[in-house]
């Protein structure tokens, strides 16, 4: 009898350890890349200003269409495509505008759940969740540079 009381408490022990350990190593921490990157540049091939070619403008309005402004760069006139290609005079500020991107650096992540990318307002406007399930304000803005490539 007492041999079938020492089995049963061992067994018990057994299993409570194997859960605690189950449970340990579910609710630990995942490593994250974005941690890694911190403190580095982040378009490091991004060194010169007179590569963008193209700038892109994107954002949310308050009824959740997006909203687009594009410029390009072609035969050395800056011009607005969607607008049969009006040429703008405003070099000066499309150069400032990309030599602002020159060793911008990654100062931290904010969080690592992407759920909370409206709350940040760091959601990509032109993504689906950003359309479909976000308040417009809570939306961010994207900035896209292009060179001739597309890059």
């Amino acid at each position: 009898m007492e041999t079938k009381k020492t089995i049963s408490f061992v067994s018990v022990a057994i299993l409570l350890v194997a859960l605690s350990l189950f449970v340990f190593w579910v609710t630990q921490p995942g490593t994250m890349k974005e941690f890694e990157k911190v403190g580095e540049v982040f378009y490091d091939q991004f060194d010169d200003p007179a590569q963008a070619t193209t700038l892109e403008v994107s954002s949310l309005s308050p009824d959740g269409t997006l909203n687009q402004f594009i410029v390009h760069r072609k035969d050395g006139v800056w011009t607005i495509p969607s607008h049969h290609n009006y040429p703008v005079d405003a070099t000066k500020r499309l150069a400032e505008t990309a030599t602002s991107f020159l060793g911008l650096i990654r100062e931290s992540v904010a969080d690592r759940r992407e759920f909370r990318h409206d709350e940040f307002r760091v959601l990509d406007p032109k993504s689906k969740d950003a359309k479909e399930f976000t308040d417009p304000d809570r939306a961010g803005q994207r900035i896209t540079m292009l060179d001739e490539p597309g890059e």
